[in-house]
Parts: C-alpha cells; sequence; structure tokens
C-alpha cells in the first residue's frame, strides 16, 4: 500500500507541475505577444527616426550653405526663381505632349 501512495503522490505532483506550467504559458503568451508587437514597433519608428535625423542634417546644411556660400544662394536663384545675370539668357523647354 506504501508503495501505492507514492505513485498516486508522484502522479499528483507531476500533474500540478504540468497545470502550473500550462497556466504560466497561457499567461506568458499574450504578454510575449504583445511585447515582439511593440518591439516590430519601436524597431519601424527607429527606422523612421534615423530617415528624419538624415533629413534634417541635410537641410540643415542647405541652410548653412545658403546662409554662408554665395554659390549655393545663386544656384536658388536660377532653378527655383528663373533669375540670371546680366547677358545670360534663359531657354525654358516644354514636354511635348504625349499622344
Amino acid at each position: 500500500m506504501d508503495n501505492n501512495k507514492k505513485k498516486i503522490f508522484s502522479v499528483f505532483f507531476y500533474l500540478v507541475i504540468a497545470v502550473i506550467l500550462i497556466s504560466a504559458l497561457a499567461l506568458i503568451w499574450p504578454v510575449h505577444r504583445k511585447y515582439e508587437k511593440m518591439k516590430n514597433s519601436v524597431d519601424v519608428l527607429n527606422e523612421e527616426l534615423a530617415a528624419k535625423t538624415a533629413e534634417a542634417a541635410k537641410l540643415n546644411k542647405f541652410v548653412n550653405d545658403l546662409e554662408t556660400g554665395p554659390k549655393a544662394v545663386e544656384k536658388v536663384a536660377r532653378e527655383k526663381f528663373g533669375l540670371c545675370k546680366d547677358g545670360e539668357l534663359i531657354l525654358k523647354y516644354e514636354k511635348q505632349p504625349q499622344k
């Protein structure tokens, strides 16, 4: 009878351990999925941040060039405002409509 009690106790013990493990898994799994989604979201936001930081650095360089370099000012005046020096002629080409 003593051997039977040990078997029953060991089965009960393993059953309790199995229930605890399954309960822990059931509680942890949704949190882990949420963590993975948030991690992916953070990765996407970090990529966007890197792109925006690079764009900001490019724009800051452009502004600095405009403030300090006459060639940059001349380039903007020619390209965006269509200005030219005395004696220069501006030619504008229009695209032909495709049929």
